[in-house]
């Protein structure tokens, strides 16, 4: 929105395990299972889609810098839901362009931008 460079690993990190215990408990205040539950969209994008996505939205001309991918990070990525599904009830229902709409549009707001 505010027409910056958009830096460009192929992936985000992980979450570490004091900020997945932390992010666990706040929503959900008793454990469900043994170890994480995956919150993430089974839907997959490329980071460079995403990106291009985003400046498409946002009517940005923002360049991608691309940056070398780290030897130990994945270069494919696909949340596995099941667990979610089986305990929550959970499961992503909003089409990622949808969701990036509505998440500009909250910013704009927030950051009183036109």
């Amino acid at each position: 929105l505010k027409k910056a460079a958009v830096t460009l690993l192929p992936e985000t990190r992980e979450l570490t395990e004091e900020e997945t215990t932390r992010f666990d408990s706040d929503l959900y205040p008793y454990p469900v299972t043994d170890g994480p539950v995956n919150i993430g969209n089974p839907g997959e994008f490329t980071m460079l889609e995403l990106a291009k996505k985003v400046i498409e939205l946002t009517g940005s001309d923002s360049k991608i810098i691309y940056l070398p991918l780290p030897s130990d990070d994945p270069t494919q990525r696909k949340p596995v839901i099941d667990l979610a599904k089986k305990e929550l009830g959970w499961e992503p229902t909003i089409p990622l362009e949808e969701g990036l709409k509505k998440t500009i549009d909250y910013f704009k707001k927030t950051l009183d931008i036109e």
